[in-house]
């Protein structure tokens, strides 16, 4: 974590809120937690409404350079009927523009949501297909890192581009991600998980 994003330090007890759905004053500035999980079941979007501004954190994806939008899939907490609900709550905002963690401004929320979507639907079925192969997740893992490189590339990334997306979004916890996630909210759907990770 040090290196990603440097020195994580405690922020004084008097200093935070805790709040979910709620309109709060930031100085002069209005804004709306919006509950958004999916990705996290703490995760918050916060909502500029006279700018048509949301601050979206992971929800809406991971977006490096010109590379396409990505979902960020670490588990444990990876719920993607909760996701897909987050992004209509955020569709029915009609943002004029996104802010997302990683990394920057997104212009054009609409097409970049309804492309995360689709790689949410698609990497997962993609994981559960492997699983019921009869893969192990350290057997996924390097296929994985391909199939996304490709799409990475076909997106638009540069080889550049898509080294730092591994460094901001690893392949590897994805595939944990989604293994657990079929596991435990549709553990009909896939093989149970065997000893050797």
């Amino acid at each position: 974590m040090n290196y990603l994003w440097g020195a994580t330090e405690a922020i004084p007890e008097e200093q935070v809120i805790a709040m979910t759905d709620s309109d709060f004053q930031l100085g002069g500035l209005r804004l709306r937690a919006i509950a958004t999980p999916g990705h996290a079941n703490h995760h918050n979007a916060y909502w500029i409404k006279s700018q048509r501004i949301l601050f979206a954190g992971d929800v809406t994806g991971v977006r490096i350079g010109s590379g396409p939008a990505i979902p960020p899939l670490p588990p444990p907490e990876i719920n993607l009927e909760l996701w897909r609900d987050s992004l209509e709550k955020i569709r029915a905002l009609k943002p004029a523009s996104i802010y997302i963690t990683h990394f920057g401004q997104v212009r054009e929320p609409t097409a970049s949501l309804d492309e995360l979507e689709r790689r949410l639907a698609s990497w997962s079925d993609w994981i559960k297909q492997r699983l019921n192969e009869g893969k192990s997740e350290r057997e996924i893992i390097p296929e994985f890192e391909l199939f996304v490189e490709r799409e990475l590339l076909a997106g638009g990334a540069t080889e550049e581009e898509v080294e730092i997306y591994e460094q901001a979004d690893p392949a590897s916890m994805s595939v944990a991600g989604l293994a657990r996630y079929w596991r435990k909210h549709h553990p009909e759907e896939v093989p149970a998980a065997s000893g050797g990770r």
